[in-house]
């Protein structure tokens, strides 16, 4: 990521929440001007998304559920997952190009989150889910 567009994805997680009034006072002169691409860029990625005009960092995670009771079990974070890496590991559902909804995850898909982010997998005890929020807690 260039200086710019980590500096903004930086104060958009600190902040758990910043409207672009507030951006740009933490921001010199130089970044204000490409401030808007850059927030488009990571919207696009779905680093971010904006809601009721403040910008949110996404969360992605991996939920186990068990399957004995369907309780859960574990959550495990996925720092810096974008959509487009997501996309060649998952189909996404038609009008969920940013992946919000909630994707059941299998043998067949799970390779990658084993090597990227070494989630130890047990599909016999548990169900899998690749599941995203908004980090709005302050």
């Amino acid at each position: 990521m260039g200086t710019i567009k980590e500096n903004v994805l930086k104060e958009i997680q600190v902040n758990k929440g910043i409207t672009l009034t507030d951006l740009h006072t933490t921001l010199d002169e130089e970044k204000k001007r490409s401030v808007n691409e850059v927030l488009n860029e990571l919207i696009n990625e779905g680093l971010i998304t904006d809601y009721r005009g403040q910008y949110y960092p996404i969360v992605r995670h991996i939920d186990a559920y068990s399957k004995e009771n369907e309780k859960l079990v574990e959550e495990v974070e996925l720092t810096g997952l974008t959509a487009t890496e997501l996309v060649k590991v998952i189909q996404p559902y038609q009008d969920d190009s940013l992946f919000f909804d909630g994707y059941e995850l299998n043998a067949n898909n799970a390779e990658y989150f084993i090597n990227r982010y070494g989630v130890d997998f047990k599909f016999n005890q548990y169900d899998y889910y690749l599941e995203a929020s908004f980090d709005n807690k302050k």
